[in-house]
């Protein structure tokens, strides 16, 4: 899998957009539901993002990362913000708002549809209520002594009900896909 920084800025902006007073917590709660929801419904995650177990309840690695960053400190390769710290700030304490919209398109109608859905069922909910609805996630469990541990996209979907061999032919897929996009790019 590769992370895709359009779609989850995308994802971000969105949220952001439709959701007042957004924590760090909370949209990293929101965007995990999304891609959760997406893997189960679709066999494939939208941020493309690797997912860790925190002692808050899971997460996106790289937009973890992203969200604690300061704007100035990401960077591509050409000097400028990267697409996440253009659109995304998170440099004010815990909350993180909408730097400047989304102006392209990365999401698919459907995609787009999964966002409004999830923002519908849980945008009203809080950081915590989001947190402890999160720990229910059959993939999740408390890293405890450790700060983290991987979630491997193969335990979400088998412990969401998933038969084996169809999550390994979805993580296959998924493999396949990453793959041909790091010959292609």
């Amino acid at each position: 899998m590769s992370y895709q920084e359009a779609a989850a800025t995308e994802v971000a902006c969105r949220l952001l957009a439709a959701v007042p007073g957004m924590t760090r917590m909370k949209l990293m709660k929101l965007m995990y539901i999304i891609d959760q929801a997406a893997l189960l419904r679709w066999g494939y995650a939208i941020t493309g993002d690797e997912y860790v177990a925190m002692s808050h309840g899971p997460v996106l690695s790289q937009t973890y990362n992203n969200i604690r960053e300061r704007p100035e400190t990401i960077v591509a390769r050409d000097g400028e913000l990267t697409t996440w710290a253009s659109h995304v700030d998170s440099s004010k304490g815990n909350a993180v708002a909408l730097r400047a919209p989304c102006e392209f398109a990365a999401l698919s109608e459907a995609e787009v549809g999964l966002v409004e859905e999830v923002i519908a069922k849980h945008g009203r909910m809080t950081a915590k209520q989001l947190q402890d609805h999160t720990h229910t996630f059959p993939e999740w469990s408390d890293p405890s002594p450790a700060r983290a541990k991987d979630i491997s996209i193969r335990d979400i979907l088998e412990k969401n009900g998933v038969p084996e061999d169809d999550a390994a032919g979805i993580v296959d897929d998924i493999n396949a896909f990453a793959m041909m996009e790091r010959v292609f790019s």
